[in-house]
C-alpha cells in the first residue's frame, strides 16, 4: 500500500538523520510562528501531532510550556525524543483511533496535513482530541505563493524548487482558501493567519540550488518578504493557521 510505502521512506529517513551528532532543525521559522501565537498560554495541555524528534516540544519547553508532549508513527524519532525527556505516544493517527484520559488545548500540526493521504479525516481526529473551544495550530507550504506561479508557469522542470510541489513526500497541496475550506468543513473556524516566506531564517547547510533560486530571486523575495503576515495568501511559502474548535 501507497501509505505503508511513505511510513518506510521517512523511516528510513530518520534512521539517517537522527543519529548521536543531530543537534535539531531549531532554524525552522514555523516554530518562531507557533510560539507568538500561542502567546504566554504557558498553562496550556500541548499535543505536537507528528512531532519527529521533538525539536518544536524542545523550544516549547525552554519557553516555559511545561504541559506538553507528542504523538508520532516512527519509533526512531520516538527514541530519540525521549532521550530528550519529551514524552511522545507511538500511533499513527491516519489508521488508528487514539484517545486520552483528558482532551488538549492546543493540537499542533506542523507542516503534517500535506503528507496524509485523508486531510479531513486526519483534521476529525486531530478535533476529537481537543476540548470545546480549543486550537488547532498548523502550517503547510502555501501552494498558492506567487514564486510557486511562476514556476508552474515558465519553468515547470524546476518545480522540484518549491516548497509545496517540491520532492517532499507531499500528497496533497493547499492554497489558503482551500485550507480554510477543509478547516471549516470538519469543524473549525479560522481565526488568525500569518505567513512565513522563502528569505526568513535559513539552515545551516543551504543547499547549492536553494542558493541559487534565492540569488536570482534576492530583490523580489526581500520585498515580499515583507508582506509575508500582511497578506499570507500570495506572498508566503508557508502558511500559518490558527483554528478554533466550533
Amino acid at each position: 500500500m501507497a501509505i505503508d510505502r511513505k511510513r518506510q521512506e521517512i523511516e528510513e529517513y530518520y534512521q539517517q538523520k537522527l543519529t548521536d551528532c543531530y543537534q535539531g532543525d531549531f532554524y525552522q521559522p514555523r516554530y518562531r510562528k507557533f510560539l507568538e501565537l500561542l502567546d504566554d498560554k504557558k498553562d496550556f495541555r500541548i499535543l505536537d501531532v507528528g512531532c519527529g524528534a521533538g525539536d518544536l516540544l524542545l523550544m516549547l519547553k525552554k519557553a516555559g510550556f511545561g504541559n506538553a508532549e507528542g504523538l508520532d508513527y516512527s519509533r526512531k524519532a520516538k527514541e530519540f525524543a525521549e532521550k530528550r525527556e519529551i514524552k511522545v505516544t507511538l500511533c499513527d493517527l491516519e489508521k488508528e483511533t487514539l484517545s486520552f484520559k483528558e482532551k488538549f488545548d492546543v493540537v499542533i500540526l506542523g507542516d503534517i496535513l500535506e503528507h496524509v493521504f485523508d486531510p479531513m479525516f486526519f483534521l476529525e481526529k486531530a478535533k476529537n482530541l481537543l476540548r470545546e473551544d480549543g486550537w488547532c495550530l498548523l502550517s503547510v507550504p502555501n501552494a498558492g505563493w506567487w514564486l510557486n506561479g511562476i514556476l508552474l508557469t515558465f519553468v515547470p522542470q524546476f518545480l522540484r524548487l518549491s516548497p509545496a510541489f517540491g520532492v517532499w513526500t507531499h500528497v496533497n497541496q493547499f492554497t489558503f482558501y482551500t485550507l480554510k475550506k477543509i478547516l471549516n468543513d470538519t469543524g473549525f473556524k479560522v481565526i488568525k493567519s500569518a505567513g512565513i516566506s522563502f528569505a526568513q531564517p535559513k539552515p545551516p547547510q543551504e543547499s547549492l540550488i536553494r542558493k541559487v533560486v534565492k540569488f536570482i530571486f534576492k530583490l523580489p523575495i526581500k520585498i515580499t518578504d515583507l508582506f509575508s503576515d500582511v497578506y499570507s495568501p500570495i506572498f508566503s511559502s508557508h502558511l500559518i493557521i490558527l483554528a478554533i474548535k466550533k
